[in-house]
């Protein structure tokens, strides 16, 4: 998992929408419409129906070129439809004009290396599919609606469930557009508040489960009439509130978290916790307060801090410990020439059915694999000095298995070394626990 505790950036919402005539929007079970598709780019034909994939499954993926979570997958969605060949079509699908697309897949990094088929300008099939946020994947098979979910279904398990004609229950992925993200979490009793005068401050905090179909999102906002402000977390884990109150959330890396609670599955998604959605239902929460503007930011952190602590029943704080970590060096042993060969390329290698990672500097390395949850608590330092003058391409199955990894630093003479080192690091306890 990339944890990118950055989160108040990166949970924006990314919106999709252009006006166009209101279409019937279809859910599971339903029989797609024999619609023409045109301004499709990357593909043989720019015009197709979809009744000429009838004896295939069709995976409809919605996205836009300023989404990083959905470039990052297109790899994965590339390595598929590889494997899949004629049995399997992945149509990339985007209100954006031609000539944007068509620049992003030959500029951008990762997309210029992919095959998939792009439909651009669509106005239709949003309107059949209607979401808000991206991605957002459509399987058809046979012309029937089989789910709605996001990309992280969108793998090797799952596409051959469908193809074994199994009835899949996955959650569909159903975006709440009318969610008022700027109303409060509570409302007070309208008979008692007729009989608040305007002098009157009204102070508090509140804590309540997950909200259904509705995305992550931090907001603070300032009444400069009242002179009050607040602060609000919808559909956060509890990692990431701590982190707010402890740090200044910017890149705070997985491998810099211990969590020493009973419960620790509860506290912060990892990949071995199954899908993302589901988890989040029994795991995120929404968090507000509403205080003075005069109060300084330190107060209002312990606040919501001490709040946490004594709703959640744990105790998470920064603390400086003795910690296991690990070293990236270069191979003292190694005499091939390797790493020199791979500095002076600029292509990448031959395509196959693993996502390749490219990496420009041993700090591009080290950041990527502090927030991996492979090196969960144990923290990942450069010892590389000529950082730039290294590049290394990685497969996704070396960053997930720390064999596979070894033997590919190795190969590009490289080493992760044990050490031991005092590195503040994110602890959350039981509160029973000293």
């Amino acid at each position: 998992m990339k944890y990118i505790i950055g989160l108040l950036a990166m949970l924006l919402p990314i919106l999709s929408g252009a006006q166009s005539p209101p279409v019937k929007a279809l859910t599971i079970g339903d029989r797609v419409p024999d619609i023409e598709i045109n301004n499709i780019i990357n593909y043989k034909d720019s015009a197709a129906k979809l009744s000429d994939f009838k004896d295939k499954l069709v995976i409809l993926d919605f996205m836009n070129t300023y989404c990083l979570s959905c470039i990052e997958v297109l790899p994965r969605f590339d390595s598929l439809q590889h494997q899949y060949g004629d049995k399997l079509q992945i149509f990339i699908v985007t209100n954006e004009a031609k000539g944007t697309v068509g620049k992003f897949l030959k500029t951008n990094h990762v997309a210029k290396n992919i095959s998939v088929p792009v439909i651009v300008g669509d106005t239709i099939l949003e309107r059949l599919f209607p979401h808000r946020f991206v991605s957002h994947e459509a399987w058809i098979n046979k012309g029937i609606v089989k789910a709605i979910t996001g990309s992280e279904y969108v793998k090797d398990e799952n596409v051959n469930k469908i193809f074994a004609g199994v009835i899949v229950n996955w959650k569909i992925k159903n975006d709440n557009a009318q969610y008022n993200y700027r109303s409060g979490l509570l409302s007070l009793n309208q008979d008692k508040e007729r009989y608040l005068n305007g002098s009157q401050k009204i102070y508090y905090s509140a804590f309540t489960s997950h909200l259904k179909d509705v995305s992550p999102r931090y907001s603070k906002s300032v009444d400069s009439n009242s002179n009050m402000a607040t602060i609000r977390f919808v559909n956060f884990d509890i990692v990431s509130l701590y982190l707010y109150t402890q740090t200044d959330m910017t890149n705070f890396p997985v491998s810099h978290i211990l969590l020493e609670s009973k419960g620790k599955q509860r506290l912060m998604y990892l990949n071995t916790a199954g899908y993302h959605d589901v988890w989040d239902e029994d795991n995120t929460f929404c968090y507000e307060i509403k205080f003075g503007i005069k109060s300084s930011a330190e107060l209002i952190k312990r606040k919501i801090s001490n709040d946490l602590n004594f709703y959640l029943q744990t105790n998470g704080r920064i603390e400086n410990r003795k910690t296991n970590c690990l070293l990236l060096v270069r191979d003292s042993n190694s005499t091939n020439s390797s790493l020199s060969k791979i500095a002076n390329t600029t292509k990448l290698e031959p395509r196959n059915n693993s996502e390749e990672f490219r990496f420009f500097s041993a700090n591009d390395i080290v950041a990527s694999l502090n927030n991996n949850d492979l090196f969960f608590s144990t923290p990942i330092f450069n010892g590389i000095k000529d950082s730039k003058s290294i590049k290394v391409t990685l497969t996704k199955s070396s960053l997930h298995d720390k064999t596979i990894l070894d033997e590919a630093l190795k190969r590009q003479g490289l080493l992760l070394i044990s050490f031991t080192k005092d590195v503040d690091m994110l602890v959350i306890t039981d509160n029973n626990l000293k």
